[in-house]
């Protein structure tokens, strides 16, 4: 339901109506006006979120080094510590990528120390269901997975970690 003339123009400028209506165009705005009899009133200068939206880049070049092998490399990551946890308590997640297909496992975790434990149990998982090892794991060097008790996993399942670069 659209605003009175009235409270239109009490609570109205220029740039509050831009951002409410989504980022309309100068010209789109001025119809707005016109037709509901709004005071065009406020700065009119360039929107720092329209610029932004208008600002392209360059396509990524596509990547051919993904591997043929079932499981044959993994990646990770830790995400968080989030302000709200959610339902469970859960202030962290932890993703897993299969490299050849892009598949996804995510773990929600209430502390980052859970990160090791789940690796070693996605790696025994993944044996179990799929019959393959993982070869390589690559990480971006979180401290969880540098431990002493996580190189003695390494070594005694043959797992090969790489950081990402």
């Amino acid at each position: 339901m659209l605003p009175s003339t009235d409270q239109a123009n009490a609570v109205g400028s220029h740039d509050l109506w831009h951002r409410r209506l989504g980022h309309p165009s100068d010209q789109v705005l001025s119809l707005l006006f016109k037709n509901f009899k709004i005071n065009d009133v406020g700065n009119k200068g360039p929107c720092d979120i329209c610029f932004y939206a208008k600002q392209t880049r360059t396509p990524f070049v596509a990547s051919d080094s993904h591997t043929k092998e079932l499981f044959g490399l993994i990646y990770f990551d830790i995400w968080g510590g989030y302000k709200v946890p959610s339902f469970y308590g859960a202030q962290y997640f932890f993703t897993i990528v299969y490299d050849a297909s892009r598949a996804v496992w995510v773990y929600l975790m209430r502390e980052k120390g859970e990160t090791s434990l789940l690796l070693q149990n996605f790696v025994t998982m993944e044996k179990t269901q799929f019959g393959e090892d993982v070869k390589i794991i690559r990480g971006d060097n979180e401290l969880e997975f540098l431990s002493r008790p996580m190189q003695q996993f390494y070594q005694q399942t043959g797992l090969s970690i790489k950081p990402l670069v």
